[in-house]
């Protein structure tokens, strides 16, 4: 009976329900009280009909009053229980039902609608975890290979797009006279040959004032970030990104994100222009100094020319590609480099090399490998340069590789080498004749020269 009147007040509101309680709990107490002050007056109220009566009501009117109580109290306790999951760090817990329709059904729906709330944005965090993660390993392989800043720049705007789920974005970099800006890198747009003026325009206006800029969605146009490239107080572009998935409105940190990491780009284009004017500076001396070499001995002047030409035949022979082409090109110029720290009076030398003397002249690989070893551009070469004195049988230095542990590349700079050496004078000999040099290298394939590299060389001259 109880039972069935609880399910007929549970949508009642909290207070009515307390009231009742009280009702009750409470009245029903007081009328029995009052029946025995009146009782012991004399007054006569049917004693045994009266207590059959009121007694079992008293009984049931405290116990419904305790359901109610317990009702409340056990629906605050799921509440509590909840709160307390959550507090501990436990977001997976059961959704909360209360058998209310009132505030404490309302209390418990707002709890669960903030505990899932709570949940999304725990996965929202990891997922945000893990794409700075991404990045991170993105960036960092991107930064070991620095030499390549355009893949660089691309890799700077695509995960900046990702992270702000925008859907495009832009890299503009101010062009040499200062008045207009051109795309650098653009993501999720075609827009590589678009030039804008500084100070026209919502990108211009940036470039010129050096602030950034945040439009928020208006109407049916999309949200709109622009921030300057700036280094030091120098503006040298301009990051843009907008359209945000869901036509939701880029907000302040979005800004403070993107103009944060616009000043590392900008730190990052500047640093890698001035190691570029570096890097050229010091290849620039390097080729002076392999131009010193030959010129310091009458005997190797035009050595490194001709051996590039006999090279490059070499290469479409054993069909290599444009940068191996190159690659061998530049090997020719600067194999010898290392003999800058040689002395005059070894290497025009006309009688035989004393071991000292020789030891010494050995060093020049090396040499020329330390020398070209601290510009990345320069270090495939170093391989070359180091071994173009190793022998296909081992007993070529500095490292005495043998066969296939030597380079095709090496392989071939050190036939032409070796021929351009033996048809051209030195202080210790004259010069041989083309077919005693090609014979000279028939006799020693497959001993010092590669047998293979030998017979195309022969072939083509």
């Amino acid at each position: 009976m109880a039972r069935l009147k609880m399910r007929s007040i549970k949508s009642d509101s909290l207070l009515r329900k307390i009231a009742l309680s009280f009702i009750l709990t409470s009245i029903l107490p007081i009328l029995a009280i009052i029946y025995f002050v009146y009782s012991s007056s004399g007054i006569d109220f049917q004693t045994e009909a009266f207590m059959k009566v009121t007694i079992p009501l008293l009984v049931t009117s405290a116990l419904a009053g305790l359901e109610i109580i317990r009702r409340i109290i056990k629906s605050v306790l799921l509440i509590n229980r909840g709160a307390k999951a959550i507090v501990e760090g436990n977001t997976a817990s059961e959704k909360i039902e209360v058998d209310e329709e009132n505030e404490i059904k309302e209390l418990a729906l707002s709890f669960n609608r903030i505990t899932k709330q709570l949940q999304t944005n725990i996965k929202e965090l990891e997922k945000s975890k893990a794409l700075l993660q991404d990045i991170v390993l993105k960036v960092g392989e991107a930064i070991m290979s620095f030499e390549d800043i355009d893949k660089f720049l691309h890799l700077i705007v695509e995960t900046m797009t990702n992270s702000l789920r925008a859907r495009k974005a832009s890299l503009f970099l101010i062009e040499p006279g200062g008045k207009q800006l051109s795309v650098k890198v653009s993501y999720g747009q075609a827009i590589a040959d678009k030039k804008i003026i500084v100070g026209e325009g919502l990108i211009g206006s940036v470039a010129k004032s050096g602030k950034a800029l945040l439009v928020p969605v208006i109407e049916d146009e999309a949200s709109f970030m622009a921030v300057p490239l700036k280094y030091g107080n120098r503006v040298i572009g301009v990051f843009t990104v907008q359209e945000k998935d869901e036509n939701k409105a880029f907000n302040k940190d979005d800004l403070i994100l993107l103009s944060e990491l616009a000043n590392q780009t900008a730190s990052a284009i500047e640093n890698h222009r001035l190691h570029k004017d570096a890097e050229s500076t010091y290849i620039q001396t390097i080729s002076a100094l392999a131009m010193a070499v030959e010129a310091r001995d009458p005997y190797t002047r035009g050595h490194s020319k001709r051996m590039a030409e006999y090279s490059l035949c070499l290469a479409d022979a054993f069909s290599l590609d444009e940068k191996s082409k190159k690659l061998l090109s530049d090997a020719c110029v600067l194999h010898d480099v290392g003999k800058i720290g040689t002395s005059d009076e070894i290497l025009r030398k006309a009688n035989r090399l004393s071991k000292p003397e020789l030891d010494m002249i050995r060093e020049h690989p090396r040499i020329g490998e330390n020398i070209l070893k601290p510009i990345a551009s320069l270090r495939p070469l170093c391989n070359i340069v180091r071994h173009h004195h190793e022998w296909i049988d081992g007993t070529g230095y500095p490292d005495g590789l043998k066969g296939d542990e030597i380079s095709l590349m090496t392989k071939i700079l050190t036939v032409v080498d070796a021929f351009d050496a033996m048809v051209s004078n030195r202080p210790y000999r004259k010069a041989m004749s083309s077919k005693e040099a090609k014979e000279e290298l028939l006799k020693y394939a497959g001993k010092h020269f590669d047998k293979e590299v030998v017979d195309r060389f022969i072939n083509l001259i």
